[in-house]
This record gives structure tokens, C-alpha cells and sequence, in this order.
């Protein structure tokens, strides 16, 4: 036995830090559903079209590092819909794992007030560039040193 088995984990990540906190529970056990747009999924799905992974691979290295030991669901979180569908996985989490900004979230209605609002005990992770509040809040982050170390 794995010592997260049994923790249920709702992602919304894309890219890197998202994902790879998602892999890291997933690995230890977690059952992890990754949410993804139905516009294209997550965005490093693209980097085997963009030729980083050589012209003869089928694999995207990539996508599937960050992505292994997960589920994955595609929905369109700005319809009643698709949000419907997220928050009836996010009232049975344990856990959610998101490295939107936050202005993004607020926007799709997955940002923590509300998501505490459906599951009181839920373990919200937010993984920002610049943190949740303050002038740089909406600001993205592209690597591990927030945008090359911006002072």
C-alpha cells in the first residue's frame, strides 16, 4: 500500500507546476483526476507538434512525465455545465491542485472561497508566480525562478 491511497485529487494545472504536484500525489497513491479545457487540453500537449521531442517520436515526454498515474477529463469550465461536472468530483475531494492565476479561477468560479464553499474539509493548493494577492498576482510565471528571477 502507498501512503496516499485513498486520497482523492482534482487538478486543474497546465504546463509544469500544476501537473508535476498532481504526479507527485499520484505517484504516492492518490487517485488524481486532471480537469483539462475541451479547447486543446493542457498546453504541453503541443510541444511534440512544435518538434521538441525530434521528428521520428510519437511520444510527447513531456505531457507524459507530468501526467503519468493521472485520469483525465476534458470540460468547458465557463459553462454551468462543465463546472457542474467539476463540482460534483470537488464535493468528494480530499484535495485540489490548480496553478491558474487567480484572476483566471475567480473567473471560471474555481477559485477557493467557492470551492470551500462545496467541500469544507477540501485541501485547496494554489501554486502562483507571484502569489494570490498584490500587483503581480495575474502575473503568469514560465519557469522554476518566476519569469528568470524578476526582482
Amino acid at each position: 500500500m502507498r501512503p496516499l491511497e485513498g486520497l482523492k485529487v482534482v487538478e486543474l494545472g497546465f504546463w509544469w507546476a500544476g501537473p508535476a504536484a498532481g504526479m507527485l500525489l499520484g505517484e504516492c497513491g492518490a487517485d488524481v483526476i486532471k480537469v483539462e479545457s475541451l479547447e486543446g487540453g493542457d498546453p504541453i500537449r503541443g510541444f511534440t507538434a512544435e518538434g521538441s521531442q525530434g521528428h521520428d517520436s510519437q511520444l510527447n515526454y513531456q505531457l507524459e512525465l507530468v501526467n503519468r498515474n493521472k485520469r483525465s477529463l476534458a470540460v468547458d469550465l465557463r459553462q454551468e455545465q462543465g463546472r457542474d461536472i467539476v463540482d460534483s468530483l470537488i464535493r468528494t475531494a480530499d484535495v485540489f491542485i490548480t496553478n491558474l492565476r487567480p484572476g483566471a479561477l475567480e473567473r471560471l468560479k474555481m477559485d477557493t472561497d467557492r470551492l470551500m464553499d462545496l467541500n469544507p474539509r477540501l485541501i485547496y493548493g494554489l501554486l502562483t508566480a507571484f502569489g494570490p494577492e498584490g500587483p503581480d498576482r495575474d502575473r503568469a510565471g514560465f519557469d522554476e525562478v518566476a519569469f528568470w528571477a524578476r526582482g
